[in-house]
């Protein structure tokens, strides 16, 4: 329960660090040093993004503060005029004829809770990437570790954890003037807190946080100008410009892509002060009265909400994976430690839920009352770009691993992109209008979540059915105890064959030279040299190295009758039947295919006597390096695969991005 409620809370905010991070990576350039930049580039990134929500939040706080402070002399009245039962009851009418409930009073600390999970996420991410590690900035010589930078001897403190607590004091000294003791008190604790959290933590989760705090800082001094938001507007715009400009002077950007990327910052840079001057405009003021004076039809845009919020979750938390696992759901099991792999769907739709219900659910609930509608309007939207994006583009980009990657790079025609966006650009415009009819937003949302969900469901079917008939994976994980699979004969002969799969045969002479341990062990075996493959691929390649030259592409093709399942079979029992024969105990082990399966079927050999095959998965000690990258590997899918169906849900032109920028980010951590 605590992992799922991780991966709904925390997880999505986490992931969205992790997105920012290998962006202004990417942007800065991928040397060392450049690990500080990129860490603060995500400090200033993730608080521009958040700025709206907190600002939303002091304004909440503020607000409750003002009812405390109208109803708090009368309040003082009835506790010091009354007692007990009599005291509750005067209180309690009191607060109804004021339209007032005393958990109201939870809205003060609405800034706290939401910085909470912003923090473990920061924590949980910087504290643990290894990307840190080793990585100088300025004075401080490792990230990965506390800073050390005041020394007496042998004795060292860490510098920026003390200054990271000295400016969120000032920030916290602009914020809380004229606040009451009890506001003070709890922001003060908070900073005190933060030290002793983060004193020994990583200097690069310190060197985040002392941004956050300057930036908290400079926004507390701007609240305190009269019209601070068109001064913050303009700030923007300018910083949005000058960074551009930098960056193109200095000769970082040399790729189309990190051209691209900074040219968006740009415009999402005075993209606020572009609606600022819009919504002060004449006609913009009109508009947004007409606006404002329809009537409240709340019940409706929350329908329109949760549709749009559940049809997110099931296309992108469970039909999109589904539709990936069911294809071959033996590539998703892990045979070392088994799992159903529905697990992967729990957690996609665990992120999918942070995503696309619980955090704009808690947006749209801090949000005024009319501006609410526009967090279902997005989300409407969200949902015809996304499945248009699905269900039309993108079908084609070759043989998907059980890691989530392409084996082979894809692309795209600039005739399809264009293609793409332009229908993207319509059904933006026909979900647009269509959300201002609410009796057609609800009606044709019902009827994409029940399709969706019908979907979904036959690919859970499906698959439960495949792992039914494929019993055996499950009981190749259950014995995976077994000490000893099979014996040699110390005094008769012994033949073993190897099949080394994307093997280079001709490298073999010079892996024995370099090593001559292997050849001593190796001692008794014949090489081949002059074995190739016939197909580039293993299921079209080793039917003909398991079988012979029966059983290469052209001898096969001749055979157009059969199914290419049986001819694989077939290859794969050849030698197996012919050793057999002449008396030999034979072991099989993991014949690639077997059964056109991932992970094999044994019980293709069931009709040939003396013969046992085992699938190794989990029965041999492996390498701990080996061992914990398999399993990385699998973890990392639970979240993968909810970043796979965001990639499959993205307009053509920014899908490769997202697709370089999440996942060989992620492979580079795996692999570490």
């Amino acid at each position: 329960m605590s992992s799922i409620l991780y991966n709904i809370i925390i997880s999505p905010i986490e992931l969205v660090v992790e997105i920012v991070f290998e962006l202004m990576f990417r942007i800065v350039g991928r040397h060392e040093t450049n690990q500080g930049l990129a860490v603060i580039g995500v400090s200033l990134a993730i608080s521009l993004l958040t700025l709206p929500l907190y600002r939303r939040a002091d304004a909440v706080q503020q607000k409750e503060r003002d009812i405390q402070a109208k109803l708090s002399h009368w309040v003082k009245h009835i506790r010091k005029t009354f007692k007990g039962d009599e005291r509750f009851m005067m209180l309690q009418t009191y607060y109804r004829q004021n339209n007032y409930n005393p958990l109201y009073a939870l809205n003060g600390s609405i800034s706290l809770l939401l910085e909470i999970p912003f923090f473990i996420a920061a924590y949980h991410f910087l504290s643990h990437l290894e990307a840190l590690n080793g990585a100088s900035f300025g004075l401080i010589l490792d990230l990965g570790k506390p800073d050390s930078l005041i020394k007496f001897g042998d004795v060292s403190l860490n510098l920026l954890p003390i200054l990271m607590t000295a400016i969120n004091c000032i920030s916290s000294a602009v914020y809380l003037k004229g606040f009451p003791l009890k506001d003070k008190i709890q922001t003060y604790g908070m900073a005190l807190i933060f030290l002793v959290l983060l004193y020994n933590s990583p200097s690069g989760l310190v060197v985040y946080w002392t941004c956050n705090n300057i930036f908290s800082l400079g926004k507390n001094i701007f609240y305190k100008i009269r019209n601070p938001k068109k001064y913050i507007v303009i700030l923007c715009a300018v910083f949005g410009v000058l960074l551009t400009f930098a960056l193109i002077l200095s000769g970082v950007l040399n790729s189309r892509k990190k051209l691209f990327v900074v040219f968006l910052f740009q415009y999402v840079a005075i993209l606020p002060l572009f609606f600022y001057l819009a919504r002060n405009t004449a006609s913009a003021r009109k508009i947004h009265a007409i606006f404002a004076s329809e009537k409240s039809v709340e019940l409706k845009d929350s329908l329109s909400f949760i549709l749009a919020s559940v049809f997110l979750v099931i296309l992108t938390g469970i039909l999109i994976p589904s539709s990936v696992i069911v294809s071959s759901p033996a590539e998703f099991v892990d045979l070392r430690h088994y799992q159903n792999p529905f697990h992967f769907l729990v957690n996609s739709t665990c992120y999918a839920i942070g995503f696309f219900m619980l955090w704009p659910g808690i947006i749209r609930l801090i949000l005024p009352e009319n501006s609410r509608k526009s967090v279902g309007l997005i989300l409407w939207l969200f949902c015809g770009i996304f499945l248009v994006n699905y269900m039309c583009f993108g079908r084609n980009m070759g043989v998907l691993s059980p890691l989530l990657v392409y084996e082979n790079d894809f692309s795209f025609s600039r005739k399809l992109k264009v293609l793409n966006l332009i229908v993207c650009m319509g059904v933006f415009l026909l979900f647009f209008v269509a959300f201002r009819f609410k009796k057609i937003t609800s009606f044709f949302g019902i009827v994409l979540v029940i399709s969706i969900s019908v979907l979904a469901l036959t690919n859970v079917h499906k698959t439960q059915k495949k792992l039914s008939a494929m019993a055996y994976i499950k009981s190749s994980s259950d014995d995976a105890e077994i000490k000893q699979i099979f014996t040699l004969s110390r005094n008769g002969k012994n033949i073993i064959v190897f099949m080394l799969d994307r093997a280079i045969s001709g490298y073999v002479p010079y892996m024995f030279e370099e090593k001559p341990e292997l050849k001593r062990q190796f001692a008794g075996f014949t090489y081949y040299p002059n074995t190739l493959s016939h197909g580039f691929c293993t299921n079209f390649g080793s039917p003909a190295l398991f079988g012979g030259y029966e059983y290469t592409v052209t001898e096969m093709n001749k055979r157009n009758t059969e199914f290419l399942v049986d001819k694989q079979n077939e290859a794969l029992k050849v030698m197996p039947k012919l050793f057999s024969d002449c008396g030999y105990n034979v072991g099989v082990l993991d014949p690639p295919y077997a059964g056109y399966n991932w992970v094999g079927d044994l019980s293709i050999y069931d009709d040939i006597p003396n013969v046992k095959a085992y699938n190794l998965a989990g029965k041999i000690k492996t390498d701990s390096l080996v061992e914990q990258a398999g399993r990385l590997g699998f973890d990392r899918n639970k979240r993968n695969f909810f970043c796979y169906s965001i990639f499959r849900c993205l307009p053509l032109a920014v899908s490769k991005i997202f697709y370089r920028s999440k996942f060989e980010f992620c492979n580079r951590r795996n692999k570490k």
